[in-house]
């Protein structure tokens, strides 16, 4: 049993639209537990302070995630096809940088460049997770994070995920986090 409270509770929820947080249309997006995911590993490595968010759709995670950003005087960018929702894109100015693109195509080189800055939490949440792991994975630098969201449905068995990272040199980091904490978040890191 872990002693942190709001870990507990999160472990019984029984659904995971019961744990849904920056939901848009009945879609659940991301779960507490997965933004506990993120939290820890900034607290855990106090030296992360850049945010690159491959698929932001609404943009309204995107606002919660320059949060970090800001706090540690670093830069928080998000890549995506389509433009976040206009209520939420309003805020950004300040805080973020929107990239409209296509990141599944081939490696995009703004989004290679940005991963690429030391100090990095990535998180890697489009359409094609198998793709993105396998187009940005080898782009990581060392001391950098990178987490896949919706690690159990959208990245399974069937994609040969362990291969890309073991490829790309990349080090599990926070699985047993992630895992007793019910998060659909997995992390790697580079380690030299």
């Amino acid at each position: 049993m872990s002693a942190i409270p709001l870990i507990e509770r999160l472990s019984h929820a029984k659904t995971h639209a019961d744990l849904s947080l920056f939901g848009e249309a009945g879609r659940s997006l991301m779960r507490p537990s997965d933004l506990l995911v993120i939290e820890w590993a900034f607290h855990e490595d106090q030296s992360l302070k850049h945010f690159v968010e491959v698929g932001s759709l609404t943009g309204l995670s995107s606002l919660y995630f320059a949060q970090f950003c800001r706090m540690r005087g670093g830069e928080f960018h998000a890549f995506d096809k389509r433009q976040p929702l206009q209520k939420y894109r309003e805020l950004w100015p300040a805080l973020a940088m929107f990239h409209q693109c296509d990141v599944l195509v081939e490696a995009n080189d703004e989004v290679v460049q940005t991963i690429e800055q030391p100090h990095s939490f990535v998180l890697l949440d489009n359409g094609n997770k198998p793709r993105e792991l396998e187009l940005y994975a080898k782009h990581l630098p060392e001391r950098s994070v990178l987490a896949v969201h919706n690690f159990g449905s959208e990245v399974d068995r069937q994609c040969n995920w362990q291969a890309i990272v073991d490829a790309a040199g990349l080090t599990e980091y926070l699985t047993d986090e992630c895992k007793e904490w019910h998060s659909s978040l997995r992390c790697w890191r580079r380690i030299i």
